[in-house]
Parts: C-alpha cells; structure tokens; sequence
C-alpha cells in the first residue's frame, strides 16, 4: 500500500499556519491535582574542549553517561560523561554501512546499554550498544511490515514490543520478538470532529512521548498538544491493561489527505502544549508541562520551568518548579539529579532533587 509522510518540520508548519478557533476545556486541569510543591535552582555543566551540543531532541542517562539525540548534520547521537563533562563520542553517522540510518530517528529507548529507535520510513527497528568503547554501530533489530502503518515501536519486557501507528482495530498494537502482531488494543479519545478522522489521522494527531519503565512491566503516553496522560501494564497473559488515564483538554484537529494513503494532521494554533517532554525511572514519571498557547511562538510554548511527577500507578506525587525554562529533561536512575537543555541559551543545566 503506498502512503505519503510528513516530517516534523513539515507537520510545525501546518501547526503555524492554522489560523482557527481555540480548543475546549476539559473538567481538570492535571497540574490542580498536585498539593506539593518543590523549588529547584539550576547550575550549568561546563562541556570541555569548547565542544557544543548541535539540536537536541531527546535526553537519557546511562549511569554516568548522558545519550542525547543530538544530530549535527552528520551524527545523530552524542554520548557525554556527566562526571567530567567530556563528550566522549558522537555515533549513528549519517548513511554508515552496514545497517545506514538514513532518517531522524523515532523514539529513543535505552534498555542497559542498548539505544534502541524506529526509522519510521524504512519500518526498521535499529540498535546500539552505547557502552563507552563500543563501535557504535546500528544493528538492525527488525524489518517490519509496510503494510502495518507503524510509526513508533517501543521494546517492552519479555522480547516483547508496542507500537503507535494507523492501526484498524485500535491503538497499541502489541507485537513478538519477531515483530509478528498479537493483539491491539483501546480506541483513540473522543474529541471534536472525530468522525472526520480516520485511524491513521489519529495517530498522526496524538503524537507525544511513549516511554518504558526500566523493567519493562509498564510504560506511559504523555500527548504533547493534548492534556492525555496513560499508564499501561503488560500481564502474565501478554495482555495490556490501563493502569492509570488522564483526559483533559483537548487540541482541535485538521486532518488533511485521505487518512488511508496520505494523512496529515494539523493542531490549530489556538491550542496548548502540554507534556513537551518526558522522562522515567523505575520510581516515578516526570512530565515537562507547557500549558502555553502555541498563538504565533511555537518556540515559547516548547519551553517550561514546571516538572509533574507521577508514580507508576498514576498518583501526583509533586510538582518541580525550576528556575528556568528547559526544553527536554533526563533523570538519573536514582532520582538524585535531573538534567534538562536550555534550548534558548544552549545550555545543558542540573537541578539537585535530593
């Protein structure tokens, strides 16, 4: 089945130029349900040798070690000790043989000290192995079917695999170790205009961060331009169950293309950010939460100083207030230190959180 992509930029500019009545109010704010509250004050990590991060797009820790997404034309990923402040390798070059990577890449899931990301216009799960003095290079994991219309894979426990993309028969498309489907489940929210939207539309509307719990057991979707928030466990059966779901506001949508061979979708401008970025341990979810009207500086309402943090089962557990406004967020497996990049001023910067 052929079908037409959208990039990122392609889908920001729709986002801009939608110029069309504001989106509705659901019954809660989430940020009302936190009665905690905690200041935090930033100090900047100095990057030896002069070296500079390019564009980032994701943040994890590795024990010591700080993986970004951080394409600078030529590599995607850059690995730094956050010890010393040496970025000790850049990886995932641009068309390396064997397995190239050739599109940004969807996703980033570290299990250990394996990346693991979709390259959503090949179908192509890739790895690699990110412990300091390895090769750095991608292995593929898995060709998926074209024909699925899989746009984001994420590894879970037991080999096992999610999936977010134009699914017939619902969402979260659960998959084996060799990519074969074993059940999909939930439907989409209800929103206005729905009936105008096919599967494959939605997908593209509800797009956000889908992470893993370290173990694998459970993982969350935080929507970024729709106030949806999800909990989901894998049981002993294979079965997914929802362990916690928030709905709250909701953007207004324009689908455009036919929704089964092309499909975009664009949020009008009216609408809000809201979980711009996200980030886990086996402890807690933190939620980077906008709140901002996107109006006509989509950059501004990609910024934020206020961190929601969940447990596992979905309860407010507090809400961080930074000093500045941070664009992407990683916490160390302890839940010691978070680490967030200040787009604007370019700057990677630390909050102590203990």
């Amino acid at each position: 089945m052929g079908r037409t992509r959208y990039s990122s930029f392609a889908i920001l500019l729709l986002i801009i130029n939608c110029f069309l009545s504001c989106s509705d109010k659901g019954d809660k704010n989430l940020e009302e349900k936190f009665k905690r509250s905690k200041e935090l004050n930033h100090e900047v990590v100095t990057i030896k040798d002069n070296e500079i991060y390019s564009k980032i797009y994701q943040l994890l820790i590795n024990k010591n070690h700080l993986i970004a997404h951080d394409y600078n034309g030529e590599y995607f990923f850059s690995l730094t000790d956050i010890n010393s402040g040496d970025i000790i390798a850049r990886f995932g070059k641009k068309g390396q043989g064997p397995n190239e990577v050739i599109t940004m890449p969807q996703i980033l899931t570290l299990v250990g000290n394996i990346l693991y990301f979709y390259d959503i216009d090949r179908d192509i799960l890739f790895s690699i192995n990110c412990n300091n003095g390895s090769n750095y290079i991608p292995q593929k994991i898995i060709d998926f079917d074209k024909n699925k219309k899989i746009m984001r894979v994420l590894p879970i426990a037991d080999r096992k695999y999610v999936a977010l993309g134009g699914f017939d028969d619902g969402r979260y498309l659960l998959l084996d170790e060799n990519g074969h489907e074993i059940s999909c489940y939930f439907d989409y929210p209800n929103f206005e205009g729905d009936e105008h939207f096919t599967n494959y539309h939605k997908a593209f509307a509800f797009r956000g961060n889908l992470m893993r719990r370290p173990d694998g057991k459970r993982f969350f979707f935080a929507a970024r331009d729709s106030e949806l928030f999800e909990i989901i466990e894998m049981n002993e059966n294979d079965e997914l169950n929802k362990v916690f779901s928030f709905q709250g506001e909701m953007a207004k949508y324009v689908p455009f293309g036919d929704g089964i061979k092309t499909v975009s979708v664009a949020t009008k401008r009216e609408s809000k950010m809201f979980f711009i970025d996200a980030n886990c341990t086996q402890n807690y979810i933190y939620l980077l939460y906008s709140n901002k009207v996107i109006g006509n500086n989509l950059f501004n309402a990609f910024r934020s100083n206020k961190i929601l943090v969940f447990d596992w089962n979905g309860k407010p557990v507090t809400s961080l207030h930074l000093d500045i406004e941070v664009s992407y967020i990683a916490i160390d497996e302890n839940d010691k230190n978070l680490y967030a990049y200040d787009q604007e001023n370019e700057h990677l910067v630390k909050f102590e959180l203990i």
